[in-house]
């Protein structure tokens, strides 16, 4: 049976996750107070409903607690998402995602009883801040101040070298960037070899700190070498989609207070066939490559590459599964 999610508000924000949803074969339910907004989105998701969203009988009626999750996606009118989140959490909805224009709105929304916050609009303001001037970046965001994930488009001055003399570095006990997945067409190769060429039309999954980041672009691209101003450094992301068209994800898990692991060598969890542990993130922004005697704790974030269906028996595994 398909999964189903409720979008609260079928604004552009709302709209693009319900049509995102429903091609993905969710069974989604779009309620908006608009009737031109309600008419646009039928045919496109699985229902389109005019309604109120911040009044509990409508939620009650539409069938929100049999939801397996809900989005709540108002925008400017904060006490209509306040009000929204609410009678979400009080109909017991698995699962509230919310949109928020600011931290004090995101942490209101959170003691709500949201589960997770989102910032569109300042995420988005940080991948143009970050790819603006540079088009190699193909995506961005940190995993901490200091150390990301960059999704690249193979740059002409790299392609037909190795790894290692593209810059790169497959050994985790050395500083430096690591490729860890190529994206060639529909192939994805796991933490390749120092060996492994990289070709014309390779998307590369590079992890390391912005340092590094930014020192191996300005000492590797031709057009910052002869003085071109217009190249910037290459900044990090972790992204869900790194390796869309496969069936792999690259996925941040964390692991929760409760959770059943904490104390356990991460050699003792069973993780799903052909699943890769790439790094640990710890609380204070520091980061680990584990061996097999790593001893899990609370609020560590594993970054790890897997197959898609897998995600649950991770969730399991760890505790807190989060999708940045």
């Amino acid at each position: 049976m398909a999964k189903s999610v409720m979008i609260l508000g079928m604004g552009r924000f709302g709209a693009s996750v319900a049509h995102t949803l429903f091609q993905m074969g969710y069974d989604v339910l779009g309620i908006d107070t608009d009737e031109k907004v309600v008419q646009e989105n039928v045919g496109k998701i699985t229902f389109s409903v005019q309604g109120d969203a911040t009044n509990e009988s409508t939620l009650k009626e539409l069938g929100a607690s049999n939801f397996d999750a809900a989005v709540v996606a108002i925008g400017t009118n904060m006490q209509a998402s306040l009000m929204s989140s609410v009678l979400l959490a009080n109909l017991d909805v698995p699962l509230i995602v919310a949109r928020a224009q600011d931290e004090l709105q995101g942490n209101t929304l959170q003691r709500m009883g949201v589960h997770r916050v989102i910032y569109p609009e300042q995420e988005m303001g940080e991948f143009l801040a970050h790819s603006l001037l540079n088009p190699d970046v193909l995506e961005y965001m940190d995993l901490t101040p200091d150390y990301g994930i960059s999704k690249i488009k193979v740059p002409d001055y790299l392609q037909d070298q190795s790894i290692a003399e593209a810059g790169f570095t497959d050994d985790w006990e050395k500083p430096g960037l690591k490729v860890i997945a190529v994206k060639r067409g529909k192939e994805i190769t796991l933490l390749p070899g120092e060996s492994e060429d990289l070709r014309k039309g390779d998307v590369i999954a590079v992890a390391g700190k912005d340092d590094d980041l930014e020192k191996f672009h300005t000492d590797h691209n031709p057009s910052v070498q002869n003085g071109n101003t217009k190249a910037r450094k290459i900044d990090g992301l972790i992204d869900t989609t790194i390796m869309k068209g496969t069936n792999r994800e690259l996925i941040r898990i964390r692991v929760s207070e409760k959770s059943k692991d904490i104390d356990k060598n991460i050699s003792d969890i069973v993780l799903p066939d052909d699943t890769i542990i790439s790094c640990i993130l710890k609380p204070d922004g520091s980061m680990v490559v584990p061996q097999e005697n790593y001893t899990l704790e609370a609020m560590d974030e594993i970054i790890a590459i897997a197959k898609v269906e897998h995600k649950e028996e991770l969730s399991e595994a760890f505790g807190q599964l989060e999708n940045q």
